[in-house]
């Protein structure tokens, strides 16, 4: 560049004289600038980059180590800023050769791979690990291989800025990788737990069983491992270990994830040891950096029992302890380390003098688990003020309580005899039974009463029935009617209390109604039940509470069949569902609500009385307790449908009508799926607003705002084709929206699908379709005709009628395509001249005739088939072009299209009959002689003629009459125009009298 800008200063001082135009100066001195700048902008290069970014470690491959040959590898490293000051972003470059270059950076080494990765920006002291995106492999080249990891621009500190170590891609990988994050330590509900670490007994045994993944090919190699564990104190002394011999655990070819047992873990001390497990030697292992992991674990034997409280066991707030059986409660906790297995806890009774008065009581073979509580309970047989005094023993097989102070409670008490306050009590709440029924009583006395208690039942109170706590017996053995039952209790110091419970006994009439019905009705006459049930009706829809769906309909009726007494005086009706024969295993059992119907056909409902009740026993049963009988409906929650329409497609049809057609599937024959609506909008196509894609709509109210007043049909489960009836008119077109809908035809939009959709730029939108009315206006070429008399005997043999022997041939060329042309004709006849006419409702010669463009086309039709051609008549044949949608052009008027051919058809009979028509006779000799005159004479016979003749002689008449007198005029004008004899007046009497 400088020497070029040398050479223009030379030329310009030497050849200045030659620019004679100031555009030339100034082009050179832009010339001149532009060199200059492009000296002071040539780019400068730096020597280092500021600040001390090191490369601090490979860390993917780990250096040194094994790996299989059919590795794919993906690099990473570890970069420090060292230096003082914030480090930009730059680029860190890995290398990778064949054999060891280490020293030498992989220069010289072969089979060479690389890749790239930016560093971020970088505080002082901060490190980071780059994972870099690219991989290498080197399949099926095993051998020791050299990676070098190094900045692409230096920094000011160019000694730490590439690192290169060698690793080894082995044929026959063989490798142990212990899963460090797994926690071998043995864990069980029994073991003692303390601050998130299990706590474990010495001179015990503990299973052991470590994880990870194992890299071996049984094939061509043995795998043979060491492994095991060993407990090292904080000197880093060996307080116990234990080894097994593995040999292959992994499957060929690995890498396999394996979970292997070690032997059991044991302590001979107690103690925190550091516990290293894993591979501890192998010859066959190539990775030694990921064969052991390691844990803190706890031995601990202490023993520590614990009595923590004594209460009354039937009411642990009283101050007051209450006489009787297990009155008494005490908690024993194990505080230590150890399980303590089959001791025995006391408990001694004395007087406030301390003073001995019974005992030991035992509550034995205790087994109580480090952190974990147990409960005894005593009895107590006096009354009054005691000491009562509760013991564990303090020496165990397994050792000595650490704590002995805290395994002795002593308490002073007062003992006092509880109130028995019995309450007698029916299973049926509603103290109603008849009698095919059992009936339990049952005696409830207070928590503290005196035990052992004795109880007596009696009939209307005197009469005795039974004795026990509970008491059952057939509802028949008393009758009907109202009953009244006493029980006694006496407890053990004698003291006796009484409570009483009424009860009602009805008549049961039995209600089956298989498979989905079964069940009692409870009235004061005998009595029949009559039960139905349904399906909703399609497209009924109940209004019921936002999110309940109506499943079944059921009327259940009780008749009296007493004929004395219709009235049943009905308690109640008890009825079981099997949901399983009503509604299908998918809805939701919970969901289902129980409402009275006005009746079986209304869909006015009600909620159930107050005296009703509806309940879920299981998956398969419902029962409800009803005081009415009637209708009921059984409404739930129907899970969604799985059907959907799949894609919408229109199919346009002809004179603007459309054709919806949808690919249903799914769950179709749910008798909850109510089938298909069809929504419509229509618009003009420059409106170009079609029903949004079902997902780009929020929520359902937002669709219900969409669709209003669009409704068109709705259609059966299987339907998959409609055709819409409204035709579109020009220019207009449509957006159809398909929905599922359920039995009260309520829509679910979010499984519809909408008509038309289309990608455009990767998006999905869906669009209008239009409707297409306007037939093609296409012509054919040349369209000409011939008719033919065979003359032909066999014809004249079929029908002895020489009528019949007449062909018309038809021939046209075909056009060439055009967009929105004919795709097809239509051939008619028509045997009178069309104006303006419509074919639409004949019946086409030909229909459909394809066509190839430019082509010719031919037709025949015979006289001897039916509706043939026959002499004297004239028909009009008319090609009537057909679109690809199926638009016919039926109206027709001759002589304004090409597609119509005009055929009259002579009697061409006689052109071969000749010989059969007679001789004229001979033309009469003319007048004189003479032919002229024989003409003239037929003229005068012409009426036309005459009436020119006379004609004639009239104009000659008026001419020579009219000559001369206009001959004259002449005259005198031309010598009043020269002026002689004449003055002005006369002058003008003269162009007077011209004019008059």
């Amino acid at each position: 560049m400088p020497m070029q800008c040398g050479r223009g200063l030379s030329i310009l001082e030497k050849d200045l004289s030659l620019f004679r135009s100031h555009k030339a100066l100034i082009l050179v001195i832009g010339l001149l600038i532009s060199g200059f700048s492009g000296i002071v902008s040539l780019p400068s290069a730096s020597a280092s980059l500021e600040g001390d970014v090191a490369v601090i470690s490979g860390s993917t491959p780990i250096p040194w180590s094994n790996y299989s040959q059919w590795d794919s590898i993906q690099p990473s490293v570890i970069v420090q800023n060292l230096g003082s000051i914030t480090t930009s972003s730059k680029a860190v470059k890995w290398t990778t050769c064949a054999g060891d270059f280490v020293t030498t950076l992989c220069s010289g080494g072969t089979d060479h791979k690389n890749g790239l990765q930016s560093i971020p920006i970088l505080s002082p002291g901060q490190s980071v690990t780059i994972e870099f995106d690219s991989t290498f492999e080197y399949y099926n080249k095993p051998g020791i291989y050299t990676i070098v990891f190094r900045f692409v621009i230096d920094d000011q500190n160019a000694s730490n800025d590439a690192i290169a170590y060698t690793f080894n891609l082995a044929e026959y990988l063989m490798d142990i990788e212990i899963d460090s994050d797994w926690d071998v330590k043995p864990g069980h509900h029994n073991y003692a737990f303390q601050d998130g670490d299990w706590i474990y007994n010495t001179n015990t045994d503990y299973p052991l069983y470590f994880k990870g993944i194992v890299t071996s090919c049984i094939t061509n190699c043995d795998l043979v491992v060491e492994a095991g564990w060993r407990l090292l104190d904080d000197d880093d002394n060996v307080i116990a270990n234990d080894s097994a011999i593995i040999i292959n655990p992994g499957g060929e070819w690995g890498p396999e994830f394996f979970n292997l047992s070690l032997p059991n873990l044991s302590s001979p001390q107690e103690g925190v040891f550091l516990l290293e497990y894993g591979v501890l030697n192998s010859s066959s292992d190539m990775n030694s950096f990921n064969n052991l992991a390691s844990s803190y674990v706890f031995f601990d034997d202490t023993i520590d029992l614990i009595v923590e409280k004594m209460y009354p066991a039937y009411q642990p707030d009283s101050t007051d302890y209450f006489f009787g059986l297990g009155s008494v409660e005490v908690e024993i906790k194990n505080n230590g380390y150890t399980s303590i297995l089959n001791t025995t806890i006391e408990l001694e009774i004395f007087t406030v003098f301390f003073e001995y008065e019974s005992g030991p009581y035992f509550c034995a073979n205790v087994t109580i688990h480090p952190g974990k509580s147990i409960l005894c309970n005593y009895d107590l047989e006096g009354l009054g003020s005691k000491v009562l005094r509760i013991s564990i023993p303090t020496s165990f097989a397994v050792g000595d309580d650490a704590k002995p102070s805290d395994n002795v409670l002593t308490e002073t008490v007062t003992i006092v005899a509880g109130d028995i306050n019995p309450v007698a009590i029916q299973d049926n709440a509603l103290s109603t039974y008849d009698t095919g029924q059992n009936i339990t009583l049952r005696a409830q006395v207070a928590s503290t009463a005196a035990k052992p208690l004795n109880y007596s039942w009696y009939l209307a109170g005197v009469i005795e029935w039974s004795y026990g706590k509970s008491i059952e017996f057939d509802a028949s053995l008393i009758g009907m009617g109202e009953h009244m039952f006493m029980v006694k209790v006496e407890d053990a110091l004698g003291n006796k209390e009484s409570a009483y419970t009424y009860l009602t006994v009805f008549n049961r009439t039995k209600l089956q109604q298989a498979p989905w019905l079964d069940g009692e009705t409870v009235t004061l006459t005998s009595a029949r039940v009559e039960a139905e049930q349904s399906m909703p009706e399609v497209g009924t829809n109940y209004n019921l509470q936002a999110g309940l769906d109506a499943l079944i309909i059921m009327n259940i009726e009780v008749f009296s069949t007493d004929a004395s007494n219709p009235d049943t005086g009905m308690e109640n009706m008890y009825l079981e569902f099997n949901l399983s024969a009503l509604i299908p295993p998918a809805i939701n059992r919970s969901s289902l609500q129980l409402f009275n119907l006005q009746n079986f056909t209304g869909i006015e409902w009600g909620q159930l009385s107050d005296d009703d009740e509806f309940s879920i026993i299981d998956e398969e049963t419902a029962s409800a307790i009803l005081v009415n009988s009637g209708a009921y409906l059984l409404a739930g929650i129907i899970p969604d449908i799985e059907v959907s329409p799949g894609a919408v497609d229109i199919e346009i049809l002809p004179e603007g009508y459309m054709k919806v057609n949808w690919q249903p599937s799914g769950d179709l024959d749910n008798n909850y799926f109510g089938g298909w609506k069809i929504y419509r909008i229509t618009m003009p196509a420059s409106t170009n607003m079609p029903f949004p894609l079902v997902d780009s709509v929020e929520s359902y109210e937002t669709w219900e705002l969409l669709v209003a007043d669009t409704s068109k049909a709705e259609l059966g489960a299987h339907n998959g084709t409609w055709n819409d009836p409204t035709a579109l008119a020009v220019g207009m077109c449509s957006s159809y929206f398909v929905v599922p809908i359920d039995r009260q035809s309520i829509p679910d939009f979010y499984r519809g699908n909408v008509s038309s959709i289309s990608e455009s730029s990767g998006f999905s939108q869906s669009t209008l379709t239009c409707g297409d009315a306007v037939p093609p206006n296409t012509e054919v070429v040349n369209l000409q005709h011939t008719v033919t008399f065979t003359n032909d005997s066999e014809c004249w043999s079929w029908f002895f009628d020489w009528s019949r022997c007449y062909v018309v041939n038809l021939t046209w060329t075909w056009p060439a395509d055009e967009i929105g042309g004919a795709v097809s004709y239509n051939l008619y006849r028509l045997d009178s001249r069309p104006n303006n006419t419509d074919l639409k409702f004949l019946q086409p010669l030909e229909a459909n005739i394809s066509f190839t463009s430019q082509s010719g086309g031919s037709y025949q039709q015979s006289g001897w088939t039916p509706g043939g051609p026959v002499p004297y008549r004239t028909y009009y044949y008319i090609l009537a072009p057909i679109d690809e949608v199926g638009n016919v052009m039926y109206l027709q008027t001759y002589g304004e299209s090409n597609n119509i051919e005009r055929v009259h058809v002579d009697d061409q009979y006689w052109d071969y009959r000749e010989y059969l028509i007679p001789e004229p006779p001979p033309e009469p000799e003319p007048p004189y002689g003479i032919d002229y005159l024989a003409n003239f004479e037929s003229y005068l016979e012409d009426e036309p003629f005459q009436l020119a003749g006379v004609t004639f002689l009239i104009l000659l008449v008026m001419n020579l009459i009219g000559l001369p007198l206009l001959r004259r005029r002449v005259k005198k004008f031309k010598q009043t125009i020269s002026g002689e004899h004449r003055d002005d007046d006369d002058l003008d009497d003269d162009f007077s009298d011209f004019f008059d």
